[in-house]
């Protein structure tokens, strides 16, 4: 993917082992200001996330806050894939100026750093503006997701194709809407109608949006010559085979290590946690550990086959069950504890 004319211009600089893409203001900072040592800025910075593939931190100079992700080297493959088609904060700036580019409001990347077995993003926090998802939790009205559908067919008619389509991405003050995050993001010339409605599908199973959310969210995406049941019989239908895919893949990630689930493993114990993070509730791992020990401020069920019950009431928080925060049983046995909020 190239940077097009009309694009911010972008220079290219190494600074004590770090090759730097970014804009001539940002490259101040890296010649002689708080990046010309990234590891030190890091050593700094605050950490908001830490998970198997990327860490985020956020780092304060003066009066400007910047996020900071980093791309952890990860696998053979990943390391091979990256050898081959660059590093994905390089991917990540060059989507995200293309998509700004093309009329998209964005979160502007404002530089990538590459080295050695690792490159990250840089991103400057903007003040005053929150995750949709966030707000959709607690204001949920017509005339938002009306907004938001409007916003995202902007988005889609300008051939954006975020893999991760959800209200996650996108920042909101105001009535003014801006996407985020462009790891997961391809440009086309054009989306298929099949491609945007299985993006839209991907909202049906989220609680901020659901089923009942999609009729406002469609009266802004859908165009005056476009008929609503007839699409919408389409979304449904995508969205029960994503919502197949999903009990498989949610089958599958509750009993490992990943992005929303931890294990837990001490010489008598084993079990696994929900992982506290911005779209989920859920635990720390000392939390998770804790509970082991003092299971203060939760709900406890014992079951004769505690990792049944486990994969099962996991499975029932796609149709809204509560969603269980631990599981725990002695080494050597199947029944258990499963931790629940009160």
């Amino acid at each position: 993917m190239r940077i097009r004319a009309g694009s911010p211009a972008l220079l290219s600089l190494t600074v004590n082992g770090v090759r730097w893409w970014t804009d001539a203001a940002f490259a101040e900072r890296v010649r002689a200001g708080p990046f010309a040592n990234l590891e030190q800025a890091c050593a700094r910075a605050v950490v908001v996330k830490d998970l198997r593939a990327k860490r985020t931190l956020e780092f304060r100079d003066g009066d400007v806050t910047w996020i900071i992700k980093i791309y952890k080297p990860g696998s053979t493959w990943r390391r091979l894939r990256t050898l081959l088609r660059g590093t994905r904060a390089r991917h990540e700036l060059r989507a995200g100026r293309e998509a700004e580019r093309r009329g998209v409001p964005v979160v502007p990347v404002t530089a990538a750093a590459e080295w050695p077995g690792g490159s990250a993003v840089i991103v400057r926090k903007l003040e005053g503006w929150t995750s949709l998802e966030l707000t959709l939790r607690t204001r949920s009205d017509a005339a938002l997701l009306a907004r938001y559908g409007a916003f995202a067919r902007r988005v889609h008619d300008a051939g954006v194709l975020q893999d991760d389509f959800n209200p996650s991405n996108v920042l909101i003050r105001g009535d003014q809407l801006r996407l985020i995050d462009f790891e997961r993001l391809s440009l086309r010339r054009r989306l298929t109608e099949a491609q945007r409605l299985r993006l839209v599908a991907k909202l049906v199973r989220l609680r901020t949006v659901g089923r009942a959310g999609l009729e406002p969210f469609l009266a802004g995406y859908l165009r005056p010559d476009e008929s609503r049941d007839a699409v919408l019989a389409r979304i449904l239908s995508f969205a029960r085979r994503q919502a197949r895919r999903d009990r498989a893949r949610l089958a599958k990630n509750c009993v490992r290590e990943n992005r929303n689930f931890g294990r837990i493993e001490t010489k008598r114990h084993v079990g696994f946690f929900r992982k506290a993070h911005a779209e989920q509730e859920g635990l720390t791992a000392a939390q998770a550990e804790a509970l082991l020990t003092a299971p203060d401020g939760v709900r406890l069920e014992h079951h004769p086959d505690a990792p049944k019950e486990w994969l099962e009431a996991n499975l029932r928080t796609i149709e809204g069950g509560a969603p269980p925060l631990a599981v725990w049983h002695e080494r050597g046995r199947r029944d258990g504890v499963i931790a629940y909020r009160p």
